[in-house]
């Protein structure tokens, strides 16, 4: 007749107990020193069916296992390729960043009716190119637009939140041109975007006179302008000359079937009003 005897892991080889002691040993210092194991690796002898496999199960152990480490592998490996494309933007060559400029730009003149060369030599004389500029007055981006400016023409326009993107940035600006050549006309556009609308209108009312700063931004853009000859459909007239009677390089015939130059903008100067 057997005797029950009790079940020991370190004590002599128990009839019971299908794994000999000393390999029980062996493996909980594989686990490390002086760790006890886990619940299941206690009551799986005793429930029969897993000798053998149940004292590698050590739960508190933290050495990590080849699928953990796989992982680990994997989710770092992700992490570098979603942040590669970031990292390239930033590291682009001055080509490629010229190039998507210029694909913006030509995508927002088309947008709101503008010669791509003006919206060009604003950039040039606004931030000369620099996406994150930010001026003293806190004028940001491609096209230096102030912060309530910016916030409500992303409004407007749903442009997001961020002044800094370069096509949501020249989105902004090429609307604002819009607006501001609709409103104050040809000679006065230029003007009221670098002094603003209402600084232009004070002195179009004889108010006071514009800053030197603006006369010199003005003259500036303007030569940007007549050197650039990017837009041939459109030739810039010279100061001093409403540009909407500038002559288009195309030829429409009039209604007695004479030729006569296009014009670019139609209607006569109006009257600047706040």
């Amino acid at each position: 007749m057997l005797h029950a005897s009790p079940l020991s892991l370190f004590g002599p080889l128990c009839a019971s107990f299908l794994v000999p002691a000393k390999v029980a040993t062996a493996a909980a210092r594989r686990h490390g020193q002086g760790r006890p194991l886990g619940r299941r690796a206690l009551r799986a002898p005793l429930e029969g069916g897993e000798h053998g496999r149940t004292l590698e199960s050590d739960r508190t152990s933290h050495k990590p296992s080849c699928k953990a480490s796989t992982v680990l592998v994997i989710l770092g490996l992700s992490a570098a390729a979603a942040l590669t494309p970031l990292a390239g933007s930033y590291g682009a060559t001055p080509a490629s960043q010229e190039a998507s400029v210029n694909f913006l730009v030509d995508e927002a003149a088309a947008r709101f009716a503008l010669p791509s060369n003006w919206i060009h030599a604003v950039i040039a004389a606004e931030s000369g190119g620099d996406a994150h500029a930010i001026s003293p007055k806190g004028a940001m981006g491609l096209m230096q637009l102030m912060p309530a400016t910016w916030r409500a023409l992303s409004a407007q326009h749903g442009l997001g939140s961020d002044p800094f993107d370069r096509r949501r940035n020249v989105m902004a600006g090429a609307a604002y041109l819009r607006q501001l050549y609709d409103q104050f006309g040809p000679r006065g556009f230029l003007a009221a975007y670098n002094a603003g609308p209402t600084r232009y209108a004070e002195a179009r009312a004889g108010v006071r006179p514009l800053p030197t700063e603006t006369l010199n931004y003005v003259a500036k853009v303007e030569r940007s302008i007549l050197a650039s000859g990017a837009d041939k459909a459109v030739r810039v007239a010279p100061a001093g000359i409403d540009w909407r009677a500038a002559g288009l390089f195309i030829i429409t015939p009039d209604h007695q079937g004479k030729a006569t130059p296009g014009l670019l903008f139609v209607g006569a100067p109006g009257r600047v009003t706040p």
